[in-house]
Parts: C-alpha cells; sequence; structure tokens
C-alpha cells in the first residue's frame, strides 16, 4: 500500500522534499539502490551545500516516513494476521478480543479470532465464533442488499 501521489514529503531541518515513490520497492519502504544514487545526485544538484551524510540523513528519513506510512494502513486483520503467521497466537487472540470489545461487528477481526482459537486447541469456541463471523457476514450482506 502506498500513498495517493507519486511522492512522499519528508522534513530536513527546514526543508520540505518530495521523496518520489520509485525510491522504494513495491509495497515495502526498502530502498532501491539505483534509485537511491540518483535521489542523491538530484538532491546534491539541487541543494549543493547539502553534505553526504545529511544526504543518508534524508534517505533513512524517508525509510522511516515510507514504514509509517504503510503501517497506518494496516487493518486490525492485517496485524492479526501476522501475529498467527508468526506462531503468535495468544498475543493474537488477545489483540483480536481487545478490538472486538469495542468494535464487535468487526466481521474479519471475528473470523480471525475463531481462526486463533482453533489453532490454540479452543476448537468448540473456535466454532462458535466462526458461526458469529458468518452470521455477522450474512447479515451485513442482506443490509447491504436493500
Amino acid at each position: 500500500m502506498a500513498p495517493r501521489s507519486n511522492f512522499i514529503k519528508v522534513q530536513h531541518g527546514k526543508m520540505e522534499l518530495n521523496i518520489p515513490l520509485k525510491l522504494f520497492e513495491p509495497g515495502t519502504s526498502d530502498v532501491r539502490p539505483a534509485e537511491a544514487e540518483k535521489l542523491r545526485r538530484q538532491l546534491r544538484g539541487q541543494y549543493p551545500w547539502l553534505t553526504d551524510n545529511a544526504v543518508d540523513v534524508i534517505l533513512k528519513r524517508s525509510q522511516e516516513e515510507m514504514a509509517l506510512i504503510m503501517d497506518s494502513e494496516r487493518t486490525v486483520a492485517d496485524r492479526a494476521r501476522e501475529m498467527i503467521v508468526r506462531g503468535e497466537l495468544q498475543k493474537a487472540l488477545d489483540f483480536l478480543e481487545a478490538h472486538l470489545f469495542v468494535y464487535e461487528d468487526d466481521i474479519d477481526a471475528n473470523y480471525l479470532r475463531a481462526e486463533a482459537l482453533m489453532k490454540i486447541g479452543r476448537t468448540d469456541e473456535g466454532f462458535k465464533a466462526m458461526r458469529h463471523a458468518q452470521s455477522l457476514a450474512a447479515r451485513k450482506g442482506k443490509l447491504q442488499s436493500r
């Protein structure tokens, strides 16, 4: 996931720089070395007073900003799914239950809660949670079709 423009904004001192998204590997905050070199030359050409160290800082801040943007676009379900994949089942379950305490009709979170319960071995609760998620999805489908 990326921002809706072709650039992200990065501050360096009082300067606000537009950093092109092509600096990053698609879908990541990993910097492409060839693009970093192009940006380095461009910045040094536009702002000859920037030192190599200053450009390194700008590149690092760009990477950090992109990581923040990507992290902010992740849903609760995305975060929980990552925990489940890493085998952090109880952590995922606790995270989902805290979320569902406030947002009880979150269909994706309910499905993932069911999955986590089943993987932990609490299958009866998992099947009950799955039926609940399915009923939420069916109810939402009926509401949207009106």
